[in-house]
């Protein structure tokens, strides 16, 4: 069989290609903050934004920091030939984040710790997705904002904390999945929007002390003994919408429940309320 000269070099091009943008590349820890500490990852630096793309597979081991100071951004993005691009953080590891971290069309796989107090939005780019894995190690502590923008993915295995001050966005046609073994802390000051045509689906445990606003398809929420004592309303959910409120996980509620739609249990519901507003349940029923 004969080759063409053109050919050949398509293929050593594209080889090439793939070897360049799908290294993996092991993060010493450190901050990222200018043109030298983003390239020690294997990121490109952009002075005028703060901006660290990187576009190559990254793994933070054991042990390891990598910090992301005020205003600077880290940019998780597929690859210029559209190669997936995943960024782990092992177990033992952290990511401390005060500025921004964007995975758009990528994947952040946590089996460490994540602490934010500034944003991180998970973003789509057709047909590629983003998705944040928290895995059955991983903790994810929010005190600003993580956003899950439309047809991305927040799967959940392991533990989120949404602190006082924090904001849990799930947008449009976001899906946010808390597995068997996840546990979402939703604390007192805190909030949780799921807003219209957005999903979360629970089959673990969501901890309410704070504030869920609903307006997508399933939320399913909480266990009141696990928020602060001398607490009269212990948390509240909001149905805004004529939706359902779908409980598949464990579902106990110490504070205000507003369901104009109704509530479909597939798990244990325990309500615990002074005044629940849509006249299904009496004070301290269970179901």
């Amino acid at each position: 069989m004969k080759y063409s000269l053109q050919s050949v070099m398509i293929v050593v091009v594209t080889l090439l290609l793939f070897a360049g943008f799908h290294q993996n590349i092991f993060a010493a820890g450190g901050t990222i903050s200018d043109e030298v500490s983003c390239n020690a990852i294997g990121g490109s630096w952009d002075s005028g934004t703060k901006t660290c793309t990187l576009q190559k597979d990254l793994t933070i081991n054991s042990g390891e920091t990598i910090t992301i100071p005020n205003s600077v951004i880290l940019l998780i993005l597929q690859s210029p030939i559209n190669i997936p691009v995943t960024v782990v953080n092992n177990n033992g590891a952290a990511i401390d984040n005060h500025g921004s971290i964007v995975i758009r069309c990528a994947t952040l796989n946590n089996a460490g710790t994540i602490n934010s107090d500034g944003l991180v939005r998970i973003e789509v780019c057709p047909p590629s997705f983003g998705n944040l894995n928290n895995n059955a190690t991983g903790v994810v502590n929010n005190s600003g904002r993580i956003i899950n923008e439309v047809f991305d993915t927040l799967n959940n295995d392991g533990k989120i904390n949404n602190n006082s001050g924090g904001i849990i966005i799930n947008r449009f046609s976001g899906l946010i999945n808390n597995h068997v073994s996840g546990l979402i802390q939703n604390n007192v000051g805190a909030t949780i929007n799921n807003t219209i045509n957005a999903i979360i689906t629970n089959l673990g445990t969501i901890v309410n002390c704070g504030t869920i606003n609903n307006e997508g398809v399933p939320i399913a929420p909480n266990s009141p003994e696990n928020c602060p004592t001398g607490q009269p309303v212990g948390g509240e959910i909001v149905g805004i919408e004529t939706i359902s409120l779908f409980v598949a996980g464990v579902f106990a509620n110490a504070g205000w429940m507003i369901t104009l739609g109704g509530l479909a249990a597939g798990g244990l519901v325990s309500v615990i309320a002074r005044r629940l507003l849509n006249g299904r349940f009496d004070r301290n029923q269970q179901r």
